[in-house]
This record gives C-alpha cells, structure tokens and sequence, in this order.
C-alpha cells in the first residue's frame, strides 16, 4: 500500500497486476474512487461553461450520462483528465484526479468561476 492524496492504494496484488488486470477485462472489477475530488457546476450558464473547460462535447451528452475528458487550457495544454457527469444543461457534477484536486478546481474557477457556481 502506498498514500495517494491521504488514501492508501494498492500498486501490488498478491496474484500478481497482470493476473489482476486480466480479471478486471474479462469478468469484473470495482474500483474505490473515494480518494477522487468532487465538484458542482450550477447555473444557467453551466453548459457553456463546461464547454469551456473540455475537450469533449459534455454539453452535448444527455442528461444522466458521464463523458471522459481533459481539462484543457486556452493554448491547448492538458491541465488534467476527469469524468463529468450531466444532470441537466444547468448542473453538472465532475469527478478530478485526487493529486490535483485543490489545483484543477482553482484552474477551474480562474477560466469559469463568474459564469457558474462552482462548489
């Protein structure tokens, strides 16, 4: 077990990660995602304003579906990955890495904080 963001996570199983992995692809897995950051975007703006911050079309996806994407600064840069989930066109819930929590969200405020309330 190692810390990861004041979690303990595995990075070694006793069968060995290749056993592992190759469980996960060809029956199930879970995964603890409790250590990951959580955040709210809310308003009438919350579309455009996610739209802003991704690469993938988030607003386009239908309400209750989750869409993988990066955090993208104006000049192209990643600033991260991270999962938003939509509820409507003005909420939606995103899921950061738990190494970058306090950073994305600062990043995130920076470029959107004034369209949406972001918590």
């Amino acid at each position: 077990m190692i810390d990861f963001g004041g979690w303990d996570m595995p990075v070694s199983y006793p069968a060995g990660t290749i056993k592992e992995h190759k469980a996960v692809r060809e029956s199930a897995g879970l995964f603890d995602v409790s250590h990951m950051g959580e955040a709210w975007l809310r308003g009438p703006r919350a579309t455009e304003a996610v739209q802003r911050l991704t690469t993938n079309d988030v607003g386009g996806a239908a309400a209750g579906k989750a869409v993988y994407t990066l955090l993208c600064r104006p000049d192209g840069g990643i600033v991260d990955d991270c999962i938003f989930y939509k509820r409507s066109a003005t909420e939606y819930f995103v899921i950061l890495n738990a190494s970058n929590i306090a950073k994305d969200l600062a990043w995130m405020r920076e470029q959107v904080g004034g369209m949406v309330d972001l918590e």
